[in-house]
């Protein structure tokens, strides 16, 4: 159940959802789960139970998967409290995440561990706060302050994919600002 492998592949796919618009004809004909070849340059990051598999990376890809690897290696009780190791499919839930809502240029988010085996991602940018918390694929907890504004917002939702994209969005308008 950790991060076991990050390496460069002509080989791939498991998760036809990750593949960038780009590729999509290359695989638009693949069954989900099928390996296929991949496009030359493209990185491929194993897990114990899948792997996940991207075309050319933005720059903070590589740093959020060597934080993701340190989280995998956690072990029972990493906290003293009795918190459970990273699960898997939180860090490949984090992966698809980050990959949907961030440009290349965009900061990465801080992540941190929580007891139960997910991942909380947090940005603090231009007076905004947003934490999202992974508890599994299909459950994802977000909330944003805006400190200016005074707005709070939370929402538990199956698929955060979309409404993470609409919030960095607003975090890069306001950092443009």
């Amino acid at each position: 159940m950790a991060v076991e492998q990050i390496r460069r592949s002509s080989v791939l796919l498991t998760d036809t959802e990750l593949v960038p618009a780009s590729d999509e004809e290359h695989w638009q004909n693949s069954a989900a789960g099928q390996e296929l070849d991949a496009p030359r340059g493209t990185t491929e990051i194993e897990f114990t139970d899948g792997k996940v598999s991207v075309g050319q990376p933005p720059a903070w890809f590589e740093p959020v998967v060597h934080r993701l690897r340190a989280l995998a290696s956690l072990p029972p009780n990493w906290d003293s409290y009795g918190a459970r190791p990273i699960r898997s499919e939180c860090a490949q839930e984090a992966i698809r995440l980050l990959l949907y809502a961030l440009q290349p240029d965009d900061p990465m988010p801080a992540i941190v561990p929580v007891p139960q085996g997910g991942l909380q991602l947090e940005w603090h940018e231009a007076g905004v706060d947003v934490e999202v918390e992974i508890e599994s694929p299909r459950c994802v907890h977000i909330a944003v302050e805006d400190k200016a504004t005074g707005d709070v917002w939370e929402r538990t939702v199956s698929d955060g994919a979309t409404i993470l994209a609409g919030i960095v969005a607003r975090l890069r308008r306001k950092d443009a600002g």
